[in-house]
């Protein structure tokens, strides 16, 4: 069971059920209320720890804000804790999706497939096809206990790569399609309109960058809350710690200049 190094404790400003940024510095911290698709459902606590997470089941998801990804284009990562829930996996999961105006997929992964396979698919090219990689998991990979996963890309050196536990898990090279132009991305389930996919289990610390972090850097704070001593703490879009301890809402970090 893993817990986090808590050395950023953001601040938080509620005046009038409106979202108040606070900007020392050029990380924003927004309050954001829960999608009412999530029924502002009570967080929970890992163990005994203080940190808490967000338990999906059935239709449960959380919208990302589109400016997120305005300027997400050449390369990306995105990490996160999960814990599948182990009596219903493997399915046909959507751990997240990002989808652009014509509804496209550009990023997406399923955290497993319901043949036990990882799919990391990241870039789109105007139409439905998209760069992917993917490979088989066993089930205490993705369901039944805590793992960490990162996935990046970097459309210039056309490298895509899934990190389980800070170890590589699958790669791919040639990998050149971009990633411009989200405008619905989810989390826990599929951005499409129709909504036909779901995610169930737990997931925590969900961080997107517009950078294709290292290895190293991945390992090294995988277990740590971000603050600006992290190396690439400039290229972090959002980041969701589920630390809420009021029910309906959650903490989000967006390095927004404006």
């Amino acid at each position: 069971m893993r817990g986090l190094i808590n050395t950023l404790f953001p601040i938080i400003l509620f005046l009038s059920n409106e979202i108040k940024p606070f900007r020392p510095l050029p990380l924003k911290i927004l309050i954001k209320k829960f999608s009412n698709k999530v029924n502002n459902k009570q967080l929970e606590k890992l163990g005994e720890t203080n940190d808490d997470f967000q338990d999906f089941n059935d239709d449960d998801i959380i919208d990302v804000p589109a400016n997120v990804f305005n300027d997400i284009d050449s390369a990306i990562t995105i990490s996160f804790w999960c814990y599948g829930d182990e009596n219903k996996m493997p399915f046909n999961s959507y751990l997240f999706e990002g989808r652009d105006q014509n509804g496209y997929r550009v990023v997406n992964c399923h955290l497993p497939w319901s043949n036990s396979n990882v799919y990391w698919d990241a870039g789109n090219n105007g139409t439905g096809s998209y760069d992917r990689i993917n490979q088989s998991a066993s089930l205490n990979d993705f369901a039944g206990k805590w793992n960490h996963w990162a996935f990046t890309k970097d459309v210039q050196s056309g490298e895509m790569v899934a990190y389980l536990n800070g170890e590589v898990f699958m790669s791919g090279t040639g990998k050149t399609r971009l990633m411009s132009g989200i405008s619905s991305f989810r989390i826990g389930g599929t951005a499409s309109s129709g909504f036909n996919g779901v995610y169930d289990g737990k997931i925590d610390e969900f961080r997107i960058w517009n950078k294709a972090l290292d290895q190293q850097t991945i390992k090294n704070w995988m277990n740590r809350s971000i603050v600006p001593s992290h190396p690439y703490y400039p290229y972090l879009k959002v980041a969701y710690n589920f630390d809420d301890k009021n029910n309906s809402y959650i903490i989000i970090y967006l390095n927004l200049y404006f």
